[in-house]
């Protein structure tokens, strides 16, 4: 007898049987590709691009508009989004070990002026 502490079970599972897992849902994936309006990876390349220098852009207009509630003038954020507002960078993980995470709870890092 024996036992064994896993994390990731699904994982593990499908590394186990790719036979049974993965290529199932390869195969379902394949059949509901659309390559005609699929982007291209140049298209995806540029796209990606275009929107982090919206954030650039959004994060210099949002460090402007503190600097003036700062100062007491009558500024406002208008339309821009709520991380370049607070000042966050999105950072996605590889999935794996994550010390301090679990699905109970969320693991985060503040970055922020100073604090990289």
């Amino acid at each position: 007898m024996s036992f064994t502490e896993a994390q990731d079970v699904l994982a593990t599972l499908a590394w186990m049987f790719p036979a049974l897992m993965v290529k199932p849902l390869d195969a379902a994936l394949a059949a509901e590709q659309d390559d005609d309006a699929a982007l291209s990876h140049e298209a995806k390349e540029l796209q990606a691009a275009q929107e982090g220098d919206l954030l650039s852009v959004e994060h210099r207009i949002a460090s402007l508009v503190w600097c003036g509630l700062d100062q007491g003038l009558p500024v406002s954020f208008g339309d821009i989004s709520a991380p370049a507002i607070l000042g966050a960078q999105l950072a996605t993980l590889p999935a794996g070990h994550r010390p301090g995470s679990s699905p109970e709870r969320a693991s985060f890092e503040v970055v922020g002026p100073g604090r990289r």
